[in-house]
């Protein structure tokens, strides 16, 4: 394998990350709370589920960031392993 294919697999697999699935999950997750909020209210139950919720949301957050980071650092490997 080429350098060049080296590096188009590399560009391949920062686009096969699954970046969109994370905001698909952020998406279910606020749907989630604001039916969590119409169902139960302002009671214990809702806050301690949006709670719940709210921690779902963060590590979302965070796995998202890391997966960017990922598709960056693979990016940033395939032009650097181009420019050889």
């Amino acid at each position: 394998m080429s350098i060049q294919d080296q590096a188009q697999e590399l560009a391949n697999l920062a686009d096969r990350l699954p970046a969109g699935q994370v905001q698909s999950i952020n998406n279910e997750l606020n749907t989630a709370l604001g039916q969590v909020t119409h169902l139960l209210g302002n009671t214990t139950s809702a806050a301690t589920v949006q709670q719940s919720i709210g921690r779902a949301q963060s590590l979302a957050a965070d796995l998202g960031a890391a997966i960017e980071q990922a598709q960056n650092d693979i990016t940033t490997a395939a032009q650097h392993h181009l420019s050889g």
